[in-house]
């Protein structure tokens, strides 16, 4: 049986008071592996559903008695856990861009001590910990109308590939020489997950013929943190982003083109 308790436990998420609010649901699962990586089985939520503390129980494969070490992790919703191998590489080149969509590919793991005894392996409490950072951006389009569309996100220092392998070993990475983050069908308000590091992040968007782009400076983002905005009433929303485009060029008067016509053999 393993039980699991933590402010930013999973499943279900949703706002409240400027927060997540994360909680399990029914058909959340759990990988457990050993120390040196070798998937031993998968546990099954067995009570907790619309909790933040859950317990899980399945069966797994353990030899001898006493206590061991043991590897926890859960995937989010778009992982087919039970295919996986010994590494997982989870990709966020490609986001919904909505708050429902982050749990897919949600992550969480720990490590914890168990007792072994007839066959049976108990961890009292296991404290899984995210290993991503969420953020809500608000696009702001000044003298444009924008109806939505494709957002390609990039920065100096963006990853969107995290490595997970089973013995506990965690990395982020890029999946090309410039990681990117896009979002189809995208709306002004961005929710996205965000891989901890050093990043500015830059968002690129197009209405007609134009480019718009918009730079948040950077800033560190650390595991298990939503970043959002406050508002002057209280309330919360999305982290302002201006979008702005390059105008269009004045045309010096001697590059002026207008209509040519001839008189006498002359062209004006």
């Amino acid at each position: 049986t393993v039980s699991k308790s933590a402010d930013m436990s999973r499943a279900v998420i949703g706002e409240n008071g400027g927060d997540l609010d994360c909680r399990w649901t029914n058909g959340d699962r759990i990988v457990v592996s050993s120390a040196d990586g070798t998937k031993l089985g998968i546990l099954s939520l067995t009570s907790g559903e619309g909790e933040s503390v859950g317990t899980f129980e399945g069966k797994i494969e353990v030899t001898g008695e006493g206590t061991a070490t043991y590897n926890f992790f859960y995937f989010g919703t778009a992982t087919d856990i039970e295919s996986i191998g010994s590494t997982v590489a989870l990709d966020y080149s490609s986001q919904e861009g909505t708050l429902a969509g982050l749990p897919a590919n949600d992550f969480f793991s720990a490590s914890a001590n168990v007792s072994i005894a007839y066959e049976i392996a108990t961890a009292e409490s296991v404290v899984l910990e995210r290993a991503t950072a969420f953020g809500r951006f608000n696009l702001q389009f000044e003298g444009a109308d924008w109806s939505g569309g494709t957002v390609t996100v990039s920065g100096s220092g963006l990853n969107n590939l995290l490595n997970v392998k089973l013995n506990g070993n965690i990395s982020t990475t890029a999946s090309s020489e410039t990681a990117t983050i896009t979002v189809d069908n995208a709306t002004a308000d961005l929710w996205l997950t965000i891989l901890p590091g050093e990043t500015d992040l830059t968002f690129t968007t197009t209405i007609g013929e134009k480019t718009y782009t918009g730079t948040l400076p950077s800033r560190t983002w650390k595991a298990g943190e939503y970043v959002r905005s406050e508002n002057a009433d209280g309330t919360f929303g999305g982290v302002t982003v201006e979008m702005t485009t390059t105008p269009d060029p004045i045309p010096e008067p001697g590059d002026a083109v207008g209509p040519v016509f001839e008189v006498n053999g002359k062209k004006f």
